[in-house]
């Protein structure tokens, strides 16, 4: 049985910058953290399957780190009147990985 991936999560947040196709970029705060993803909220509604970028700056050993890498939105829930997505890294190149490692343990 495979474990449920959401139990590896950490809390996480921070202001991060999410780059959509057709967009402009959008601030969102992020709210947890995990080794194959995160989650924000965000004012508006995103469809699920939607691919495009992230960026934000995890703290490795009290220096920011920046991290930069791919998402897909897994999934988008209104709660409190706030739209909560689940996002899933894709090509996360080994540095940020590394680096997501480190702040994870």
């Amino acid at each position: 049985m495979l474990a449920e991936p959401r139990q590896s999560r950490k809390i996480f947040k921070v202001k991060a910058v999410l780059s959509l196709p057709t967009l402009d970029p959008i601030l969102v705060r992020t709210a947890d953290i995990g080794s194959t993803g995160m989650s924000v909220s965000v004012s508006d509604p995103l469809p699920m399957g939607l691919n495009g970028r992230i960026s934000f700056d995890l703290l490795i050993d009290g220096k920011p780190t920046p991290i930069a890498t791919g998402i897909k939105v897994n999934s988008c829930v209104f709660s409190s009147g706030e739209f909560k997505i689940a996002l899933q890294f894709t090509g996360l190149d080994p540095s940020a990985s590394s680096a997501l490692t480190k702040f994870l343990r």
